[in-house]
């Protein structure tokens, strides 16, 4: 789960995120129902789609504490 964190620029190593890890986990095990998720079995949302291409951002490099040190 610490690509999620990863794509938010966050640190997933650092303690103060443990909190946020767990309950990320959390919601993975009761909306897709185990650890491990066959990729066979995931599907592309049935909604419309926009046509646009999504926005691609560099977030730079991620520092090891809060303040950017």
């Amino acid at each position: 789960m610490e690509w999620l964190l990863l794509a938010d620029n966050v640190n997933p190593n650092h303690s103060k995120f443990d909190r946020q890890k767990d309950a990320i986990f959390a919601s993975f095990l009761a909306h897709m129902g185990g650890e491990v998720v066959d990729a066979d079995l995931l599907r592309w949302s049935d909604s419309e789609q926009t046509g646009c291409d999504s926005d691609v951002k560099y977030r730079g490099e991620i520092a090891d504490d809060m303040d950017g040190s």
